[in-house]
């Protein structure tokens, strides 16, 4: 069961209408609404990717992360942004995004994932922590538990 959004500074929930859909003043209100986060991308064509390649490959990505319902309502995207002007993404959105858990800082996201040519939906999670050492840490656990995400 999906945990709900909670509103306010800070919570990485952000709920449009404070101002003009890209304005200054949504941009700031989504920006008071982010977290940062390293994000863990999990899967690849849907398919899950083994904890062990997710530690091989680059360091992942990290910036603010925010989640909105911006004509998608009821249903939430993830957006992870490289800084606070809240402008350029880093990944493709996380379409359908709902907090499956949450503990001590960490979250991990469930939702669709759509291919470059808009054709293909496929189940996606994100795995966001408050850092890239976290990240690695939780990863290096699922690889002592039998490495898959």
């Amino acid at each position: 069961m999906p945990i709900p959004p909670t509103f306010g500074p800070a919570t990485g929930w952000y709920q449009a209408g404070q101002g003009a859909p890209n304005s200054d003043a949504d941009r700031r209100g989504m920006r008071a609404a982010a977290i940062p986060a390293t994000v863990v991308v999990l899967r690849r064509l849907g398919q899950r990717i083994p904890a062990a390649q997710l530690l091989r490959a680059a360091a992942p990505p990290a910036g603010w992360l925010v989640c909105m319902d911006r004509y998608t309502q009821p249903n939430w995207h993830a957006c992870l942004f490289a800084d606070e002007t809240m402008l350029k993404e880093l990944l493709p959105k996380l379409l359908h995004a709902r907090l499956e858990r949450e503990n001590g800082g960490v979250r991990l996201f469930g939702g669709i994932e759509v291919d470059a040519q808009g054709r293909q939906e496929y189940r996606q999670a994100w795995l966001c922590t408050p850092t890239p050492a976290r990240a690695r840490e939780i990863l290096l656990a699922m690889v002592d538990e039998g490495g898959a995400a």
